[in-house]
C-alpha cells in the first residue's frame, strides 16, 4: 500500500487545493526556493501525525495568508490522502 496522491488546502503555500500525484516507489520534489517542497513534507507529517521534533498540533501561522491587503487566512485546512495498492 502506498499515498497514490495528497491533497491539499488552506495550509502555508496552498491556498486553493493543490493535488500531488504519487508513485509506488521513490518521489523526488524538485522547484526553487519558497515553492512548496517542505509544506509537502510537513503535510504528510501532519496526516499519518509523525514529526521528528514531536509537534503534533497545527498553529495559526500554519494557516494559508495571501499577500493582498486586507486579505484573511484561510477559514480550514484540508489534507487528504489517497491509498493505493
Amino acid at each position: 500500500m502506498h499515498i497514490q496522491a495528497l491533497t491539499i488546502e488552506g495550509y502555508r503555500h496552498f491556498g486553493a487545493q493543490f493535488t500531488v500525484p504519487l508513485r509506488k516507489g521513490l518521489n523526488v520534489l524538485l522547484g526553487e526556493n519558497g515553492c512548496g517542497k517542505t509544506t509537502v513534507i510537513d503535510a504528510l507529517r501532519e496526516l499519518l501525525a509523525e514529526d521528528e521534533y514531536g509537534r503534533s498540533a497545527l498553529s495559526p501561522t500554519d494557516f494559508h495568508r495571501p499577500f493582498e491587503k486586507d486579505a484573511k487566512p484561510a477559514a480550514s485546512i484540508a489534507i487528504q490522502a489517497m491509498f493505493g495498492g
